[in-house]
């Protein structure tokens, strides 16, 4: 069976220095350096076998800082939401306050419009949280499979590598033929 995952992208590097590279991909992590492991991928053509397959969406604008972009907008949407609240809130302790009822039919129309648009709005930014807690709730399943099949990925080339050294140590024995040469000629 062959496992595949989707390779986003998460950072870039300006550098090829393999020490910059590991200090920053901590840094962007939030991980220690000796947390991670880094590898180059291969194509799968180049491959026999493999147990573990990386796909890259060469169209996709799917990346972590659209995740992070997408609970940005999730959390103003929500303070937005709250500071609404308040205010109704407000505006309706300060109605309940008042003694005399609104009598003019202007500020009546007014109050009914504002509270028609509050609903609305109250409605999509419900909507909008509820959309946002799915998209993450999904990034942080892709999260955890991606890290899956990413620790999937460093076991089988360990194994790999293992199996390699096994190899190169074991020494190489020079066989003999079983029936010995014989010298035929001048002695």
């Amino acid at each position: 069976m062959l496992n595949c995952s989707i390779l986003t992208p998460a950072f870039a590097i300006s550098s090829y220095d393999y020490n910059t590279i590991v200090s920053q991909c901590a840094e962007n992590l939030g991980v220690n350096t000796n947390d991670f492991e880094l590898y180059a991928l291969v194509p799968l053509r180049e491959v026999e076998y493999p147990q573990n397959a990386v796909i890259k969406l060469k169209r996709c604008n799917f990346s972590l800082s659209k995740i992070e972009e997408m609970l940005n907008q999730r959390e103003q949407l929500f303070q937005q939401l709250q500071k609404s609240r308040d205010a109704l809130s407000s505006y309706s302790e300060r109605l309940q306050d008042k003694k005399e009822p609104v009598v003019d039919e202007k500020i009546t129309r007014k109050i009914s419009k504002l509270e028609e648009d509050n609903k609305k709005l109250r409605q999509l930014l419900k909507t909008q949280l509820d959309n946002a807690e799915n998209l993450r709730l999904a990034t942080q399943r892709t999260v955890e499979n991606l890290r899956e099949e990413f620790d999937l990925l460093v076991r089988e080339l360990l194994n790999v590598k293992k199996a390699k050294e096994k190899i190169e140590e074991t020494p190489k024995t020079e066989k003999k033929p079983a029936v010995p040469k014989l010298k035929i000629g001048a002695n």
